[in-house]
């Protein structure tokens, strides 16, 4: 469906990305470069780094890049939704911001679209997926630890989102294998916000559920997520606060199935 004619807004919710966020404007553009209508925009919660300074250089030099600093912050689904209500594209999508989705695997999701395609979604856990610490060249375990080891993200994180993530389709639906995505393009008349539900990435498993329910043509795009390669991950590095971030995935979970079951 790659068509030049076609808009599209691709959404970045940015906390401290200063030294992410540059790199992954150019890359996005570098892939983007025949599309004529394409957007980023930037939604920014406060970020106490150089994020804000970065994107306001780009900005002031290319007119279809624009920032937002939101004045109350609430969460990343709140960036999100706030994305959604400013662009105004026929497509619109979202992805994070510290360069664990690369560029190229976004031009993979547009690619994919057909014309009875309502949403794609980046999946670590199709065919052709992988985890972080997965590389082209090899899925070995203890070459995944070596990867790990040298970045800024966790085995556990790794781990524990990789069960969270099978429990959530034992809850919700197997029919999507990456619940916990967060690496979404959807037709901008088919989205409904208030299927977003939630402060952080509790969001995604809800909304590709409420997207099945309502009969949205989903399809999966295989693409290996990245090492952090700079910066603190905003999920949590221990076991503590791990579990923590995790909860509300599995409360807003077990509501959601709960209340269809008595639809």
């Amino acid at each position: 469906m790659y068509c030049v004619a076609v808009s599209f807004t691709i959404i970045l919710p940015t906390l401290n990305e200063s030294k992410n966020i540059g790199v992954l404007i150019d890359q996005i553009f570098e892939v983007f470069s025949e599309l004529d209508d394409f957007h980023i925009l930037v939604i920014d919660d406060q970020s106490t780094d150089d994020t804000q300074t970065e994107v306001t250089a780009i900005s002031n030099v290319n007119n279809k890049v624009r920032l937002v600093i939101r004045d109350n912050p609430d969460g990343l689904t709140g960036a999100i939704k706030q994305g959604i209500l400013i662009a105004n594209t026929e497509f619109v999508g979202w992805m994070d911001a510290d360069g664990s989705m690369p560029a190229s695997a976004l031009l993979n999701l547009w690619k994919a679209f057909d014309s009875k395609t309502d949403l794609t979604v980046g999946s670590r856990f199709v065919t052709g997926g992988g985890f972080k610490g997965v590389t082209e060249e090899s899925r070995n375990p203890i070459s995944v630890y070596k990867n790990l080891k040298q970045s800024n993200d966790s085995i556990i994180a790794m781990l524990l989102s990789r069960a969270l993530n099978k429990f959530l389709r034992l809850i919700l639906t197997n029919r999507i294998k990456d619940l916990t995505s967060g690496f979404i393009i959807i037709r901008r008349n088919k989205l409904v916000l208030l299927d977003l539900q939630g402060y952080y990435g509790e969001y995604c498993p809800i909304f590709l559920y409420k997207c099945l329910q309502r009969n949205l043509k989903i399809l999966e795009v295989p693409y290996i997520n990245e090492p952090r390669k700079f910066g603190v991950s905003k999920t949590g590095t221990n076991l503590i606060t791990l579990l923590r971030t995790g909860i509300p995935y599995i409360t807003s979970a077990v509501k959601a199935r709960l209340g269809s079951l008595r639809l």
